[in-house]
This record gives C-alpha cells, sequence and structure tokens, in this order.
C-alpha cells in the first residue's frame, strides 16, 4: 500500500491530523521529502507484483517496466511547473556500467531509468562519510568528485561542501542569494 498512499498524499495530502492541500498549492517556502526514492521503488515494485499475483515471486521483465514507468511519471509529476515548492528526493546510489568506468546514479528500478533521474532535478547532492573514528565527518558535496555526477543551479557561488548539520540550509541561502542579490 505504500506506493498508493504516496500517490495519494502527492495528489492531496491530506491524513486524520492535517490536510496541507494540493502540492500545486505549495508555495516555495513548503519543502517536500521523499525519503527515500530507493524504498518507493521497491514499494512500486512490490505494487505491480501484487497486482500480478507474483509478489514474493519472480520478477519478470515487464514488471521491472511498469514499475520504471511508475517512478518516471511520479518524477515527471515532482518536474512540472505547477509544483513551485521545494523538492528533496533522496536515494541510495547504485553504480552502473563497465568494470573500472562505473558511474553512481539515484537506486532505482533496473539499469536503463537511474541515468534519466537526474533530469528531473536541477540539483544533485552527495552526502559522503570521511575520515575514520574521532576524524569523521559527514558532508554534503556540491561537486563531481569522483564516480557520482553532481550538479547545482549556481556552481561559482556555492561552497564545494558544506556540513551534514546544516548543510542543506546553508546550501538554500547560498543558492537564494545568487537568485536574488541585494
Amino acid at each position: 500500500t505504500v506506493w498508493q498512499r504516496t500517490m495519494d498524499l502527492l495528489t492531496n495530502w491530506k491524513t486524520e491530523t492535517a490536510d496541507f492541500g494540493k502540492l500545486e498549492t505549495w508555495s516555495t517556502n513548503d519543502v517536500l521529502v521523499i525519503d527515500s526514492l530507493t524504498m518507493l521503488s521497491t514499494a512500486a515494485l512490490n505494487l505491480v507484483l501484487m497486482l500480478n499475483n507474483r509478489l514474493g515471486g519472480r520478477v519478470e521483465q515487464s514488471d521491472w517496466y511498469v514499475g520504471q514507468q511508475m517512478i518516471e511519471s511520479m518524477c515527471q509529476m515532482l518536474y512540472d511547473d505547477s509544483v513551485k515548492c521545494n523538492v528533496i528526493v533522496t536515494s541510495h546510489i547504485t553504480f552502473i556500467g563497465p568494470e573500472n568506468n562505473e558511474r553512481g546514479y539515484p537506486n532505482t528500478l533496473g539499469k536503463s531509468l537511474p541515468p534519466k533521474i537526474g533530469r528531473y532535478f536541477n540539483t544533485t547532492l552527495l552526502a559522503k562519510t570521511t575520515g575514520q573514528g574521532a576524524n569523521q565527518q559527514r558532508k554534503i558535496l556540491t561537486r563531481t568528485s569522483g564516480q557520482v555526477e553532481l550538479k547545482n543551479t549556481a556552481p561559482l557561488k556555492v561552497k564545494p561542501e558544506y556540513p551534514l548539520e546544516t548543510g542543506l540550509a546553508d546550501y538554500f541561502k547560498d543558492v537564494r542569494a545568487q537568485e536574488n542579490p541585494k
């Protein structure tokens, strides 16, 4: 039921305790967070399997295709001009490609969909842990470094990295300063 509940909320966010309305009515001061695309992709595939009476069974090629179409349709909906709020979608990373030349992409269904996901978002950031023990730090990276392609809307204005604790707020502040210079 996860996939259907998610789509219902994205259509009209109403629960027993809150009514936030249709996503198209949210403003640029609002933030939608989907955590995570990886788990939502599993939910989409599970729905396809359930509808085909194969939940817990073997996944067929057509199941992958239908699940991928569901995920891509959701990304298209979130990318639509009618959605004015900030959208954050987290994902694990999957590595795809020939040996010694793999690239990291959002972990979603199959091998053909992950490379397409980035086109639906203006920004792709990477949370990364560096160091060990007492020297361990978690950071948000804004520029490509290694096998995972990153992008942002203000590459000359944002810092190459931010601390995880305040990183998103700091990143948004820097990007918005670029959009609305004083």
